[in-house]
């Protein structure tokens, strides 16, 4: 799941995620899924080293956009 969001959303590349039923391999899944469907995030999936990753490159995408770099704006880039 990480690896799909980073794809997706880092680097920007465009993606489809297919799931089948036979691909479940337990509900904990369904629960991932569910909330990148409702929220578009997944709490605690990533670790602190990777979150300090994602906040530099959503400054310099700030930063290319001319918007403050404020919290909300960082979440959303």
């Amino acid at each position: 799941m990480k690896a799909f969001l980073m794809s997706a959303g880092s680097k920007r590349v465009p993606t489809t995620f297919l799931l089948n039923d036979n691909q479940i391999l337990n509900e904990k899944m369904l629960e991932d899924l569910n909330n990148i469907l409702n929220s578009g995030h997944v709490p605690n999936i990533y670790e602190p080293s990777e979150l300090e990753e994602m906040n530099v490159q959503a400054k310099k995408d700030c930063q290319l956009k001319g918007l403050e770099q404020s919290p909300v704006n960082l979440y959303n880039q």
